[in-house]
């Protein structure tokens, strides 16, 4: 099925989704007008028609479709609980900021109809993923916040309390690094309580990994090991347990079990091609406990390489390490500058997409050239060759911003306190290359 879509989140009356029925099943209305011996603009104004018109056509209608009338159509109620469950299915899959931006439209839908608590903080949690993808965690924090609360004075079972290990998963996520330590494992405790009333136990498995990863970003390696070993044995699919043996690859700092746990997660996600740079990755990680630099660093090359045009819909711990080891291997400055100047203008390149891990990944780039910058030569050189991108005002306003602020640094690398020699003789060159051109 394909995902959902903007244009989906709509309220469909019932004429039309009977129309839409037809249309699938017949080809076209007077395919279907012929088989009920009406005209086609009869079935046309009954499909109109507030009421769906006679009894007679609602007799031959559902004497046709061999179906109950009442079954034929989804209630405004229904239809919104449906979007909303392909939404939940859906947004982990999700790759750009405009799709997780939907959970604001499904928000309106619920609003207007009288629907369960879960649902209203089921658009809690897709804003709070929009947001926290903008680089806005408070405002992500409050949509987590309001969520919990609504569950918590209602039903904490069912699906009520799959939503509320979701939202408590997320937030130990987001305040990974700024909460106090006490507040974190408050969470903890009641997120634990509601992951334990969730059925499946690959959807436990994937919040033990994210819980996981959150405590190995604290640098707590008892509890992020704690929760990797149990995503492990609570995970039935290979995929999920493949995700989970990664996990232990990143967070061991043992050569051997490293190895060992990397040839399993690549047995288990064998044809799983969208996390083949996860799998390099986890060979880069082996390859630097094995103190062998550039070895890691072709690895990641080649991680990211296997992200295609999409690097920025990844995870920014891939880009993360590249700059990391990009900085302690590269000493040539040539050989440096060639490297990022070939990386940012890949990831300038991919941001009218709208990724949702552009801003991270933007964010550590500027990072990396507060660490190491870029020559004046350099910076303008790089400087000219964004010029010839997409301008940044039809970005992602969450993008723009923080290309602006590239930008920014790149303009002080060039002409932070005067403008360089070598900029003005580039510039001299280029008007004198331009008076024999005119000549």
């Amino acid at each position: 099925m394909q995902k959902l879509r903007k244009n989906d989140l709509v309220i469909k009356s019932p004429g039309l989704q009977i129309r839409e029925k037809i249309q699938r099943d017949y080809g076209d209305l007077k395919t279907f007008a012929n088989k009920i011996d009406m005209s086609e603009s009869s079935v046309d104004q009954y499909l109109t028609h507030k009421n769906m018109g006679s009894s007679t056509f609602k007799i031959r209608l559902t004497r046709e479709l061999g179906q109950d009338f009442r079954s034929l159509y989804k209630s405004d109620h229904e239809q919104v609980e449906t979007l909303i469950e392909r939404f939940m299915t859906e947004a982990d899959r999700y790759e750009q900021l405009s799709e997780l931006q939907m959970a604001e439209g499904l928000h309106v839908l619920v609003k207007a109809c009288d629907v369960d608590p879960w649902a209203m903080a089921s658009t809690y949690y897709g804003q709070a993923l929009y947001r926290e993808a903008c680089g806005e965690t408070e405002k992500a924090l409050g949509y987590l916040s309001r969520g919990i609360a609504l569950l918590r004075s209602s039903d904490g079972q069912g699906r009520n309390a799959e939503i509320l290990a979701m939202l408590l998963t997320r937030m130990i996520w987001i305040e990974r690094l700024s909460a106090a330590k006490e507040k974190l494992f408050k969470d903890l405790q009641s997120w634990s309580v509601y992951l334990k009333l969730i059925e499946s136990r690959d959807l436990r498995a994937e919040m033990c990994c994210t819980v996981s990863k959150a405590f190995l970003e604290r640098q707590e390696m008892s509890t992020a090991r704690f929760y990797t070993t149990m995503a492990g044995d609570l995970a039935e699919s290979d995929y999920v347990k493949g995700k989970a043996t990664l996990g232990a690859v990143l967070m061991s700092d043992d050569l051997e079990s490293c190895r060992v746990a990397a040839a399993e997660a690549e047995r288990l996600l064998r044809g799983a091609s969208d996390l083949v740079p996860e799998l390099l990755l986890a060979r880069a990680r082996i390859s630097e406990l094995a103190n062998d630099g550039r070895e890691t660093f072709n690895y990641l090359h080649m991680a990211m390489d296997r992200c295609g045009r999409k690097l920025t819909a990844h995870s920014p711990e891939l880009s993360a390490m590249w700059f990391r080891k990009l900085l302690e291997e590269i000493e040539d400055e040539i050989e440096f500058e060639r490297a990022l100047r070939a990386h940012i203008l890949r990831l300038v390149s991919e941001l009218g997409k709208g990724y949702k891990y552009a801003r991270s990944h933007l964010l550590e780039t500027f990072i990396c050239l507060g660490n190491r910058p870029l020559s004046g030569l350099g910076a303008f050189e790089l400087l000219k060759d964004l010029g010839r991108i997409q301008h940044p005002e039809s970005y992602h306003p969450a993008i723009s911003e923080v290309c602006y602020k590239l930008l920014g640094k790149l303009a002080a690398n060039a002409f932070g306190s005067a403008i360089p020699e070598e900029i003005l003789q580039f510039e001299d060159t280029e008007a004198d290359q331009s008076s024999v051109i005119g000549k």
